[in-house]
Order: C-alpha cells, then structure tokens, then sequence
C-alpha cells in the first residue's frame, strides 16, 4: 500500500504485540488440564516458529472485523493468536526442504535449520492443532455455538478447500504453470483463504447479522486476490537478503504479484485498495469494505477514514500514543515500562487499604486538597501552586491544551517522551521538533528561536540525560513572554529540580509523577508546580473535562506516599546504585550506554541491531523496550530492576552474545 500511514503501522504493531505476548504465555512450560507433559525441545521448536517478529496482520484484520461489529476484543485477541497458529504451521511446513527449501525466515533459521526437519514437522502440527485448542478453551468468551463455527470456518480455509489445497495447486503447477483464472484461484485458496476467515471471524465472534458476515467475507475474498493484497497490505517489495540462499523455486503465487496490473482481475488500475477509503465507502453500493445492516462501531484503529461516518473529522488525523507493553509471560524479568523494582511504601499501602471503606461511595475531595498540602509542604511552595491530576500523562494534557498553544509554534526534543507529538495533534498545536545534539543530548541553544512555548524532559526520555538547574534556568530566563513546561517524571534519580525556580520565573511549570519514583504507578497520581495563573489555567481545564479525577485511595496513598521520606530515600539509594552496576556490566559486554539520571540505561551494542536484540531477550523471558526511529533504532531502554533482575539480564545477554 504506497499511501499507507504511520498511523496504520503503530496499530498493526499494537496489534502483533497483544498477539505476541498472549502467544508466549499459552505456549509457557507448565502442562495444561489434561496434557500430560510438553517436551522442552518440541515446545521450544513451536515457540520459534510462531514467535518471530511477523507483522500479523491475520490477527490485526480479526481484532478490526471484530471492533467494527462490537464483539468481544478478547475473544478478537484469541482467535487471532490461534489464526496465527495456523498460519505459522504452514509457513514451518514451507520451509521443509520438500517444499520450498529455506533455511532463513525474517534473518532467522527456520525450525528446521535451528532443530531438525522431523521437529520442524511435529512443532508444524502441533501449532495446528494448538490453533483450534485456543479456540475451544474454556478462557475464550464465546458460546460453544460461537466456537463450533469459528472451527469449522478455520478448518475449511486451513485445509483441502483452503490453505493445504492451494500449496498443493502450488506444487502442480511446477509441472504445468496455470493461466490467470488458475493463479487466481490457487492465490485465492493458498493466501486468501486465512485473509476471508479473519475478515470473517470478526462477524461470528460479534454474533452478527447473517448478512454481515456474509459481505465481510466477501470483502475478505476480495482482498485477497492477486490485484489486492500487494496494493493493500505491502509497503514495498522484499529487500532481498544478501545472505540467504535464493528459493528452491519461484512460486505461482509469487508470479501472480508480478502480472502487469492490467492483466489481473479485480479494482481498476487506478485503484489503491481500501486502505484507506473515504467514508463513502460505507455506502450499500461503494466498493471496498462492506456497508453493514447494523451501524459500525468505532474500531480502535486511528488515521483510517472508512472506519465509521460518525466520527468527528479530528479522529481519523489522531496519532495515538502506544503505552509500554504489559505482557503475561511465566518468570519474567519486566524492564520496558520504567515501573518500580520495589513495592510502594508500607505507609502508602495502609493508608489505600484504610481509604477502602464505606466512604468509597462518595465522591472524592474534587480539590484534593490533603495531597495539594503535602506536596505544597515538601517543595516550599504554597498549596494554591500546586496542581494534581490522573497521572503526569494528564496533567501534561491539561498543559498542552491550557498553555501551549499559541500563534507561533511549541518546541520539543525530536527524541523525547512520544506523547508530545500525540498532545500537539489532538489540540491542533502547531510545533517543531528541535533534534538532540551528536552526544544526544538537549542543548539549550537551539530553541533560541521564535516560538509559542516549549516543554522538554529532564532527564530526558528515552535517553535518560539530565540538564544541570543552571541551563534550564537559562532556557527559561531566555523566553519570559513564552510558556516553559519542564517534565520531571525522572528527575529523583539524580537530576536537581526546578521546582526551586518556581518563585522566581512566572512562565514556568515543572510536571512530576508518583509513579516512579513512589512506586505508586497502579494509582496514577501526577501533579504540576508552577505560579497561580499557570496553576488557575490547569484548574479551569480540568473542571472542563473531569472534576474528580483522583479518587479516595489515589489521594490517601500519594499523600502518605509523599511523607514517607525514609522509604523514598531507601528505594531511589538502591535504584541509583544497581544503575551504575548495570551500566559498568553493559559497558564491560560492549555496550554504548549513554550516562543516565533516570531509572533506566539506554543501551546499543555494535555488533547487534536493536530489534534483534530484543526479540532474542524476549525469547529468554527479559523484555525491554525498542523503539523503530531513526538515530536511535539500535538502542534498547532498559528499566532498573532488583539486583536479580539485572542479574537475569545479564546472563541473558551474555548467552546471546
């Protein structure tokens, strides 16, 4: 798809992720109900061929099928892990040396390169079957009527009617090459029939109108034919891969994509697919997705127009933020999310656990003014220069929406916290991406230019480099008619605060969080220092949107959060001082590790690529966080854990390099 958006591509990977970490929690080592054992190297042969990194899109087409008809987003989740079952069993199959014969899939072995072609075969059927085990299971929300026909309709596009029978058209035509109606039909079975079932499934997991799931599985056939599915789904053709050996042969199907476009069946030459469509395409009679009986309920996907006629205009231009992963894997070291390593203060606890009365059927204090009071006492400031919100995150929302948007642009760090740009597009903020110095870091210099406001991190994020005070009071002293937001969410691990500024510049607001360095993420408690008429400005936006967003116990456990000093100083003292460990250890395996005052490394090693390298972390159970931009794709974030944690890491690393 030439035109595809960024906007696409961040919910497909949402989308590959959910499918991926729920993959890797049903394929753990424990037997299930009624299984008797899972031999290690079977299991470890099932989980390298379905947890590779693909781009899943069969799940991503049957969580949006689902969402457009309303159904069960976790039922959606679960039949497209158990799609993708199928579709990796047949992709271990393909490798075999009796059918195409390849030894690399996405730059890695295939299975029976890592292990052998008799475990490449049993870890192909075995991922067939646990396809449709998935499907039955007592976890997944459907009726068994539901799950009856979702087997039946996988079965029927998985095999002799289907999948299978198109690889074996496939194979015939080795002998004799088929005319256009045989590639067609062979691409129509081989590739599409998986494409109609997941476009298909999202009708019978919502219980849907007959006649829905009827056009739904047209559309689904249609989109898979030889004309569609490189126009619709693809961004370019393969880079081929020096390194690997070229196919045993060239399939049909392979050739089909290179028919000239006027010699294929389907849209019009001057078609790009559906991806997207105006929203006429909702219309009984347009082509594309099909008009339902029912009307389609907003999908999660964000920037694809065809989605529902009753959205506002904004919602199809919204870049959504993507949240760290919070996966469901047995034994796992989590360093991807910047949590703490340790649990909250026991005072903090006791304090939730006493807000959990009977009161909790009455509002909360719409003020806050016990937790306004403490924090007000821990900083030196009034109670009435102090701002609390839902989170950081909402508190920079109310910033963004109450004091940066002005004529002239807002200026941020172009690797910086990825929230920014997601703020500026949803308030129509016009702003400019200041890129960080060859040392990535911020330099002050160069947001000496005409702007409406600016707001950065200190330390920054993702490379957790602090600015010392003196040169944030220098940025800040440079713009005294412009707004200066300074986001501290790390800055208790061993950044200096400009909290202390505040009385003396009346432009600026510093931005904090309970939710790492108080342990205290699960409550989401964020606040903002600044002068009155910045304070007053967040207030009026707030009581705009939300009067009550922190209830009792969030309120009750910042506040006592806040005053325990002993167990802050404790915590962040262990933090800091498995920090450097890590980071000598890191350096000693050759790591890059830029200098942090944050609780996390940023990391990158010369002989490994980031996304390798973490995905081959993450098949030892350590999962960190990558991010795909350029200067910065072949850093990892790593969060610090316990000293066992890191520990972990540590040997993770020293088996994969």
């Amino acid at each position: 798809m030439q035109d595809e958006t960024p906007l696409f591509q961040e919910r497909l990977k949402a989308a590959a992720l959910a499918v991926e970490s729920l993959l890797s929690t049903l394929l753990g080592p424990g037997a299930q109900a009624d299984e008797i054992a899972r031999p290690a190297r079977l299991l470890d042969a099932m989980r390298h061929g379905v947890l590779n990194g693909g781009k899943r899109l069969r799940p991503f087409l049957v969580a949006e099928s689902t969402a457009l008809l309303g159904g069960s987003a976790n039922a959606a989740l679960r039949i497209g892990a158990a799609l993708e079952c199928v579709h990796c069993y047949s992709l271990v199959h393909d490798d075999l040396p009796a059918m195409d014969d390849d030894d690399l899939r996405r730059g890695q072995p295939t299975v029976h390169i890592a292990f052998d072609e008799a475990t490449a075969i049993l870890a192909g059927d075995s991922l067939l079957t646990f396809a449709f085990d998935i499907i039955a299971a007592p976890e997944t929300p459907l009726s068994d009527g539901q799950k009856a026909a979702l087997v039946l309709a996988l079965a029927r596009a998985a095999g002799l009617g289907g999948m299978a029978g198109g690889q074996a058209l496939d194979l015939a035509a080795e002998k004799s090459a088929p005319d256009e109606a045989g590639i067609v039909t062979l691409q129509a079975m081989k590739t599409g029939a998986l494409i109609r079932f997941a476009c298909e499934a999202g009708a019978i997991i919502a219980d849907a109108e007959p006649d829905d799931r009827r056009r739904l599985r047209a559309f689904g056939e249609k989109s898979a034919l030889p004309s569609s599915l490189p126009t619709i789904f693809s961004t370019s053709p393969p880079t081929p891969r020096p390194w690997a050996r070229p196919p045993a042969r060239m399939r049909p199907a392979a050739r089909a994509r290179s028919l000239p476009f006027t010699a294929r069946p389907g849209p019009s030459a001057s078609s790009k697919g559906w991806w997207p469509r105006p929203r006429s395409c909702f219309s009984p009679t347009a082509p594309g997705p099909p008009f339902l009986s029912k009307p389609p309920a907003s999908s999660p996907i964000a920037g694809t127009e065809f989605m529902s006629k009753f959205w506002s205009p904004i919602v199809s231009t919204l870049k959504p933020y993507v949240p760290g992963e919070q996966p469901r894997i047995a034994n796992l070291v989590k360093l991807n999310t910047n949590e703490s390593p340790y649990g909250p203060s026991e005072q903090a606890l006791e304090a939730v656990r006493a807000a959990a009365g009977a009161d909790l059927r009455l509002y909360p204090d719409p003020v806050a003014l016990g937790l306004r009071e403490a924090i007000a006492a821990r900083y030196g400031v009034s109670t009435g220069e102090v701002f609390v919100g839902n989170g950081s995150d909402e508190v920079l929302a109310h910033a963004f929406a109450a004091l940066l948007k002005h004529d002239e642009p807002l200026l941020y760090p172009d690797i910086s916290y990825s929230f920014y740009p997601t703020y500026a597009g949803l308030f129509g903020i016009e702003a400019i991406e200041v890129p960080l110095n060859a040392a990535f870091r911020i330099d002050i210099a160069d947001y000496r230019r005409p702007c409406g406001a600016i707001i950065l991190p200190n330390p920054n994020a993702p490379t957790g480099i602090g600015l010392p005070l003196a040169e944030i009071e220098t940025l800040v002293a440079e713009h005294p008619d412009r707004p200066v937001v300074i986001d501290e969410a790390y800055i208790d691990f061993g950044g200096e605060s400009a909290t202390a500024l505040v009385p003396k510049y009346d432009n600026l607001l510093v931005v904090q969080t309970f939710s790492k360095s108080r342990a205290l993420a699960g409550l989401r408690v964020g606040f903002a220092i600044g002068q009155r008429a910045l304070i007053e400005a967040l207030e009026r936006v707030k009581d705009s949107f939300n009067s009550y967003p922190l209830g009792r116990a969030a309120q009750a456990g910042a506040t006592a959060a806040i005053k325990d000093d002993t167990w802050f100083e404790a915590t962040r003292g262990k933090i800091i001082a498995t920090r450097a460990r890590l980071t000598s250890e890191l350096e000693e395996r050759g790591f890059e590790v830029l200098p942090s005052q944050a609780n996390f490394v940023f990391a990158r090693h010369p002989a490994q690529a980031g996304q390798d390298l973490a995905a081959k972390l993450r098949e030892r159970a350590v999962i960190v966080r990558h991010f795909a931009k350029p200067r910065i794709s072949d850093f990892l974030r790593i969060t610090i854990g316990t000293d066992e944690e890191c520990a972990r890491l540590v040997a993770a690393l020293d088996e994969i390099l």
